[in-house]
């Protein structure tokens, strides 16, 4: 009996530990003959295909150029840079202060404007399977999954 073969889409967090994680997954998948495409931001553009992986580019900052790059995990390091002084606070205290007031709005920012690339990459790739790696992730993503395919969402812990 040969195994039907998948089209699985990943759609990260612009972050080098999400994208590691990802590519992790990825790897065996792609190795046993399925497709594996994974959803870019920017910086990352032509990063993943030299390792054997498709790239559909998504836009979190209503830029319509892959080439128009910004450093990969550009936005997630200005995030932790503007956060700097809150990470030297004990826990409770991040969490109560600046990290509850303003991490979030940064990713809720990023995924209204990268949902309707989304829609796109959705409507290009078909996938079978969608590997969400996102705290918020586009309705795109998890209406599509209702209609037409399964998804599995995954998120990485960091402790301080």
């Amino acid at each position: 009996m040969t195994a039907s073969k998948l089209t699985i889409l990943f759609a990260t967090v612009d972050a080098y530990g999400h994208f590691n994680a990802c590519i992790g997954l990825a790897e065996p998948l792609r190795d046993r003959g399925h497709r594996v495409v994974f959803a870019v931001p920017n910086g990352w553009y032509g990063k993943l295909s030299k390792l054997g992986f498709e790239e559909e580019w998504y836009s979190t900052q209503g830029v319509s150029d892959p080439q128009s790059v910004s450093p990969p995990a550009a936005q997630s390091i200005a995030r932790v840079q503007q956060m700097a002084e809150c990470m030297a606070m004990c826990p409770e205290d991040q969490i109560t202060s600046v990290i509850a007031a303003t991490f979030p709005i940064g990713f809720m920012r990023m995924v209204v404007a990268s949902d309707e690339s989304f829609k796109i990459i959705l409507g290009r790739v078909k996938p079978d399977v969608i590997i969400i790696d996102m705290l918020f992730t586009q309705p795109a993503l998890t209406t599509a999954g209702k209609k037409s395919c399964d998804f599995i969402f995954t998120w990485k812990v960091c402790i301080y």
